[in-house]
C-alpha cells in the first residue's frame, strides 16, 4: 500500500531517536564490549596486583568482574550525559529541522521525503537497514545516518502499513 504523513521533527523526538539508533548499535556489539570489557579489566587487575600462587582464579573473576562495572558505568554516562547533549547540539545545527514541515510517502517502490528544500526519492534498496523503535522508526542509509519517522506523526493504521511495506522491503536491523 501507500500511505503519506507530514509531521516537524521537534528536538525531543530527535534526541529520542538518537538514543535509540545508539541503543540498537550498543547491543549488536555487546559481546563484543562484554569481552572487551572483561580484557582490560584482566590486565589491569594484573598490573595494579598481580596474584599469588594459588589465586589466579578468584583474581581473574574479580579483574573481570570490575572491567565490566567500569564499562557498564562508563556506557550509562555516555547515554544519559554526553548523548543527549550531542543530540540537542547536533539538532539545532540542522536548519532543516527547525519547526519546518517534512512530508513522507512511501509505496511499494520506496519512500518520497519533501522539506522546504526540495524533495528526495529513495528505493527500498537505498536503505542499509531498519529499525523501529519506541519514539520513532529509523530507515538507516549507512551505520551512522537515518532518517527519523516519529511514530507520533502516524495513526495506528498509517504506523502499521509503513512497517509492513519496510518489512517486505528492507532488511531488518542490517
Amino acid at each position: 500500500m501507500a500511505g503519506e504523513v507530514t509531521y516537524t521533527l521537534s528536538e525531543a523526538v530527535y534526541v529520542a531517536a538518537q538514543k535509540e539508533w545508539w541503543w540498537n548499535r550498543l547491543f549488536r556489539r555487546r559481546m563484543l564490549w562484554l569481552l572487551m570489557s572483561m580484557v582490560i579489566g584482566l590486565v589491569w587487575g594484573w598490573l595494579i596486583d598481580p596474584p599469588g600462587p594459588g589465586q589466579v582464579v578468584l583474581w581473574a573473576l574479580g579483574s573481570a568482574s570490575g572491567g565490566v562495572l567500569v564499562m557498564a558505568v562508563l556506557t550509562m554516562l555516555q547515554r544519559f550525559l554526553w548523548l543527549p547533549y550531542h543530540a540537542r547540539k547536533l539538532y539545532r545545527q540542522t536548519a532543516i529541522y527547525d519547526g519546518k514541515p517534512i512530508t513522507v510517502a512511501w509505496s511499494d517502490e520506496g519512500v518520497i521525503l519533501t522539506t522546504t528544500r526540495g524533495t528526495n526519492r529513495f528505493g527500498w534498496s537505498d536503505f542499509r537497514s531498519w529499525h523501529d523503535g519506541r519514539s520513532a522508526v529509523l530507515l538507516y542509509y549507512n551505520d551512522r545516518q537515518a532518517s527519523i519517522l516519529p511514530r507520533a506523526a502516524f495513526d495506528a493504521s498509517e504506523l502499521i502499513d509503513l512497517c509492513d511495506t519496510i518489512a517486505r522491503s528492507v532488511r531488518r536491523n542490517g
